[in-house]
């Protein structure tokens, strides 16, 4: 920190002493140029005859925001004037990208997406980092001057992946995103980021699916198209809002919980007998960080040991129970439904009876998903024992050893944090991540209920309570408590490793 004087002899009609210091900044330029009323009369240090009266200063040096205010001159009477504070002008740096549209973070703080010019503390060195869903990331340091103005192009590397596309009939076309790729029975090579694909053909219904192709992991796409002329389904098996495709739960009676005597049990998986009987939609993939930030965009998931969570194509996290609840009801809003959480004690809680808005699954809603998509229970996402098997989801994994203190040995899913939504294959009803990923936000409070409870039909949880509900695993978990489908666990705040999935009733 650095201080100048500028003092007025005796004998004058007016003696005053300006001072003039630095914010934070070093500089070499110690010089600064003094106006009084407007009127240049030197740099620092020097001497300068004012006459009696007010008198606006001004004291500026370059690459500074210019400091002033008004002093009173008296003859003969000294003036010692508060310290002028010359705060520094950031440095502007224009950021661009190839391709356009990644995520820009600076010192690990998303700040938007290229094209964006960003202000940035001069003269000291900021690590810069572009992330976009289907692209490897790029990084770089830059440091900037006072007052200058830099711009910055970056180019992201592709990452692509195999997606073999097979259906009955042999003759049916496939789109990607919309264009026609030629008939089935061919193996696309598509960049790593969520992709629409469609099969169809004339006098069948078409099939529509949402994958993520995984470089070195190929997937496969394998489809039977149902003739016009075969009998419906009681009313649409999948509905589609705002980027997110959602599946019709079929009813059913099932069990919540586990039994005593299973390896690896906790206490709050009470075994109860629960029945859905209200039709319902769950969505097939977690909500991403693009899905999220149309709803909050200065939302960042951040950063976990050094790892990106923030790319466009990854599961939100780091919000509260109250923020997926938002969401939902935003959500609702677009589409013109009526919300199901309202404001109450300064806490959103469900309307009772819960509409046909948007709104997180419930407890029993997503076990029906995730433990039994084809009848059976499922202990495990991908079977009734461990080990895990390969490719069954993004758990904690070897690539995770520099994050996580306890691994799977052995398994490799490649991803160190949360992985794109959609990058392992789906379970029977088509759900992505239900296990691994992330763990995810549920509608349902927090509570224990009793062995003994009767049989609940479309439960949804006690009305109030500071907890909630967190199901499924996560890319930090690898035990065989956490891993299984009965684990339950719960949180007031927010975590690195929790997001959530939407729901709404059907009727």
């Amino acid at each position: 920190m650095q201080r100048w004087r500028i003092r007025v002899p005796d004998g004058l009609d007016g003696k005053a002493i300006f001072f003039s210091q630095l914010s934070e900044t070093r500089v070499d330029v110690l010089a600064r140029l003094v106006r009084v009323d407007g009127t240049d009369v030197g740099r620092t240090p020097l001497t300068v005859e004012l006459s009696s009266g007010a008198r606006e200063v001004t004291v500026s040096l370059a690459g500074h925001k210019p400091a002033g205010r008004t002093i009173t001159v008296v003859a003969e009477q000294p003036l010692t004037v508060p310290p002028f504070r010359l705060e520094p002008l950031p440095g502007r740096l224009h950021v661009a990208s190839d391709p356009p549209g990644a995520a820009v973070s600076v010192d690990g703080e998303f700040r938007g997406e290229t094209p964006l010019e960003i202000p940035v503390t001069p003269r000291r060195e900021h690590a810069l980092r572009l992330t976009k869903a289907g692209h490897e990331a790029a990084q770089t340091t830059v440091t900037l001057d006072l007052d200058e103005e830099r711009s910055l192009s970056l180019v992201l590397a592709a990452r692509m992946g195999d997606v073999e596309v097979t259906a009955e009939p042999a003759d049916a076309e496939v789109l990607v995103d919309g264009e026609v790729k030629g008939r089935v029975g061919q193996t696309l090579k598509l960049t790593a980021t969520a992709h629409d694909i469609e099969v169809r053909r004339s006098g069948y219904a078409p099939h529509k699916v949402t994958i993520t192709p995984r470089p070195d992991f190929p997937q496969a796409v394998k489809v039977r198209l149902r003739s016009l002329q075969e009998p419906k389904a009681a009313g649409p098996s999948r509905s589609s809002v705002r980027g997110h495709e959602l599946r019709r739960l079929a009813p059913g009676r099932f069990q919540l919980g586990a039994s005593r005597r299973e390896p690896g049990r906790r206490a709050n998986e009470t075994l109860r007998e629960v029945e859905l009987q209200r039709p319902s939609y769950l969505s097939l993939a977690e909500v991403t960080n693009a899905q999220f930030r149309r709803f909050q965009p200065t939302h960042s998931s951040g950063q976990f040991g050094n790892h990106d969570l923030d790319a466009d194509a990854q599961p939100v996290v780091r919000v509260t129970w109250e923020e997926a609840a938002a969401y939902c009801n935003w959500l609702s809003a677009q589409e013109g439904l009526p919300p199901v959480y309202v404001m109450q004690g300064g806490k959103l809680v469900a309307k009772t009876p819960m509409g046909t808005g948007f709104r997180l699954p419930t407890e029993a809603e997503w076990s029906r998903a995730a433990r039994y998509p084809e009848g059976g229970a499922l202990k495990y996402p991908w079977g009734a024992s461990l080990p895990v098997a390969p490719g069954s989801g993004n758990y904690a994994d070897e690539s995770a050893r520099p994050v996580v203190s306890v691994v799977l040995q052995g398994y490799d899913d490649r991803f160190p944090v949360s992985s794109p939504v959609g990058s392992f294959r789906p379970n029977a009803l088509g759900f992505f991540d239900l296990g691994g990923n992330v763990a995810e936000w549920v509608h349902d409070v927090y509570s224990i209920p009793p062995a003994d409870a009767p049989l609940e039909k479309d439960p949804v949880g006690p009305a109030a309570g500071d907890l909630h509900v967190i199901l499924g695993s996560s890319y930090l978990h690898g035990t065989v408590t956490e891993l299984r489908l009965s684990y339950r666990d719960y949180a007031t705040k927010p975590r690195a490793d929790v997001g959530f999935r939407i729901a709404r009733y059907a009727e």
